[in-house]
């Protein structure tokens, strides 16, 4: 398991006591990448196969989220392969956020979780199924320490245009929110995905 200091801490201050803002309720906001081009689901531009850390604030300013891209159809999934799927990029263990929380992708890791793909944090070792849905929403925990489901925030896809939009969660709320509405400022109308980051990465033990 590896140890994480400095970065880690930092990620973990920031979610601990986040400040008292907040949304009235659930924003539709359309997902963008930082070019500027709407992410479009049948064009989406990252595989099933990439560990390029995708991430976008939602519903609050400081809920990361991962967007990703999973290899077969998902009950939880959206767009013509019904694969785009979204998840809290905040560990629901003591929030480390990325890069020290990402996925990975089928065999990744040998036989962990039957060779199938899943969401892992280096901080302490936990780990959820993106495509196992968790009574009561979110991405079903796997390896603690970690006591709940990963939240997964829900997405829409228009086949009209193609387009794809944040349109609210599921699951437990956000590790350092009481509740996934509370503790920073709403996000705009429109949210631009962060350039792609290299996670750090680990196979669990």
């Amino acid at each position: 398991m590896l140890a994480v200091s400095g970065a880690g801490v930092a990620s973990f201050l920031r979610f601990a006591v986040p400040p008292q803002a907040g949304a009235a309720g659930y924003p539709k906001v359309q997902l963008f990448y930082s070019d500027g081009s709407p992410v479009l689901a049948s064009k989406y531009r990252f595989s099933s196969s990439s560990t390029d850390l995708i991430v976008f604030n939602y519903p609050l300013d400081n809920e990361p989220n991962l967007l990703l891209n999973l290899p077969a159809p998902s009950s939880v999934g959206v767009g013509p392969n019904k694969s785009l799927v979204a998840f809290s990029a905040v560990c629901q263990h003591l929030g480390c956020t990325p890069p020290f929380i990402s996925y990975y992708p089928p065999g990744a890791c040998g036989s962990f979780n039957n060779g199938a793909a899943f969401i892992h944090c280096v901080c302490h070792g936990s780990s959820y199924d993106p495509a196992v849905p968790a009574p009561g929403g979110g991405a079903t925990l796997l390896t603690g320490p970690a006591q709940s489901a990963l939240p997964q925030t829900l997405l829409q896809w228009d086949p009209s245009t193609d387009e794809l939009f944040a349109v609210g969660s599921v699951g437990p709320a956000v590790k350092g929110h009481t509740n996934t509405l509370v503790g920073g400022d709403v996000v705009p109308a429109t949210i631009m995905l962060e350039a792609p980051q290299t996670p750090t990465q680990q196979c669990p033990v």
